[in-house]
């Protein structure tokens, strides 16, 4: 079988032979992040079901616990009191805070309730005989918020009930992924304004409208991983040199780093990446950096940067469950062989569109994509593949392959005949 390379940044053009494109490019960086006072701009899942999801038990105060100031606390259940039914009348604290205590204790209410999607991070204030007094800024009014809700709900509610029936907290975690990067699309309008329009950096935006910036997506995986029995929290940051948001998710009792954004890849490829799920932590904090915590950053510098800090930042070490090396099998040397026409079997009879593989750091990447490639291993193995499996389905030998060199990772888009 002769095969034809044609060598592209992105991701490629299918033709009737396989196709090698290097896809790294399409690690594209974006993100909007707002601050508490002043805004700032900057695989697989089993058959649904609607069973519940097995009760589990869920931290969802990871911002409470971690406020620099037991004060603070009283403001964020004050917060929590007004904020649930939109009421916009001043807050009587009682005591003086400044912005930054404000700051915080908002991020730290918001951080812990995604849910409250109508809740802005910009606020006011003002101070009178040594009482502040907290106005709290919504997206919509009252009177708008009950039809809000309830679309918010039933679709959230309805996500719930799809996932996975019987699935540990990888499958789960993996489902929220999954659904958030097939139904919502990444606001490059708001990107390119540098201004919210909408609901694009809240849970709404990706539950409902179905288009989000990098906030929104952190803050609707982190309430659907919650609703699945997960521990999920935000993290602020650069993502590389941009103003960005990601998440750390707790699986098995350790801590994950996952990038929903960066992993919709929609806008530059036909499938989704997994390159920023569960990702080895030297790997993801090549290009992600937190910023410091805000018990550690004192009011001159708050007032300096006006960023979003974070109230809780994990320590992610785990690797058990990062995806590349837990869910594809990994290739060594052609002995390997079986082991991927038996996993490219299990593919093709889910219907899965693409099938992912490793190339080993043990060997050279590009040269190994090119054997396989060119003298017929790949075409081999999917003929295999269909005989495991009876030939139904069937897989076309001639189909198109892209590879991420930074990752290792060959994807091989399956053609059904």
């Amino acid at each position: 079988m002769k095969i034809k390379l044609i060598f592209k940044n992105l991701c490629g053009i299918a033709f009737a032979v396989i196709i090698i494109a290097n896809m790294c490019g399409c690690n594209f960086v974006n993100g909007i992040v707002f601050n508490g006072s002043v805004s700032q701009t900057s695989s697989e899942q089993t058959e649904p079901s609607t069973q519940a999801v097995p009760e589990r038990n869920v931290d969802t105060s990871y911002g409470y616990n971690n406020l620099s100031d037991e004060s603070l606390k009283d403001v964020y259940v004050k917060i929590d009191e007004y904020a649930q039914n939109g009421d916009s009348d001043p807050i009587n604290l009682e005591k003086v805070f400044d912005d930054k205590q404000l700051s915080e204790a908002i991020a730290a209410y918001r951080n812990d309730h995604p849910e409250v999607f109508w809740l802005e991070g910009n606020f006011k204030c003002t101070i009178m005989y040594n009482n502040t007094y907290l106005y709290l800024q919504y997206k919509a009014q009252a009177d708008e918020l009950d039809e809000m809700k309830s679309k918010f709900n039933a679709v959230l509610d309805k996500a719930v009930a799809d996932a996975p029936k019987n699935s540990s907290q990888y499958e789960l975690e993996l489902y929220a992924n999954d659904y958030i990067v097939d139904n919502c699309e990444y606001d490059y309008d708001s990107l390119e304004s540098e201004t919210i329009l909408k609901n694009e950096n809240d849970a709404y935006g990706v539950f409902v409208d179905k288009k989000a910036v990098c906030e929104g997506y952190a803050r609707a995986f982190q309430l659907l991983c919650n609703r699945l029995g997960i521990d999920c929290v935000n993290i602020t940051g650069y993502g590389d040199d941009m103003l960005h948001q990601w998440n750390c998710a707790l699986i098995d009792g350790e801590w994950y780093y996952v990038d929903v954004t960066w992993n919709d890849e929609s806008q530059e490829c036909d499938f989704p990446s997994y390159n920023y799920f569960n990702t080895e932590p030297e790997a993801f904090e090549k290009h992600h950096t937190d910023f410091p915590l805000y018990k550690d950053v004192s009011y001159d510098e708050y007032s300096q940067d006006s960023f979003c800090y974070n109230l809780f930042v994990p320590e992610c070490t785990a690797e058990k469950y990062c995806y590349y090396s837990y869910s594809c099998v990994t290739f060594h040397d052609y002995g390997d062989a079986d082991k991927i026409s038996d996993d490219i079997a299990k593919a093709s009879s889910k219907g899965e569109e693409y099938y992912r593989f490793v190339i080993s750091d043990e060997i050279d990447f590009i040269s190994t994509v090119n054997d396989i490639v060119e003298n017929g291993y790949l075409y081999e193995w999917i003929g295999d593949a269909n005989y495991k499996n009876g030939y139904n389905p069937e897989l076309n030998g001639e189909c198109t392959v892209y590879y991420d060199e930074p990752f290792r990772v060959v994807i091989v888009k399956l053609n059904y005949i």
